[in-house]
């Protein structure tokens, strides 16, 4: 970003560099204008996923899936269990 603003390279060459498009590039060149090195920082560090399992959940069958894990079960063998004994739908 800095040899760009320096005019030391193109942003066709530095977007080359770093393996996108030219247009992403620009994208990143205007947050980094806007925001500094911060702006370049992604903006979902610290959010916890959509697609976290809620924390009730986990407690209630990490024990048993730990167990399952130790006998050597692999994912679906897991699941599959889980919807057999403990009656609960957990994908894969």
């Amino acid at each position: 970003m800095e040899r760009v603003e320096e005019k030391r390279t193109s942003p066709k060459n530095a977007a080359a560099r770093l393996g996108i498009s030219e247009r992403q590039f620009r994208r990143i060149l205007l947050i980094y204008r806007l925001e500094g090195e911060a702006g370049l920082v992604s903006r979902k560090r610290g959010v916890p996923s959509n697609r976290m399992m809620e924390e009730s959940i986990r407690v209630m069958d990490g024990g048993f899936i730990q167990d399952l894990l130790v006998k050597g079960f692999g994912p679906t063998l897991i699941s599959e269990k889980l919807e057999e004994i403990k009656e609960f739908c957990l994908s894969k």
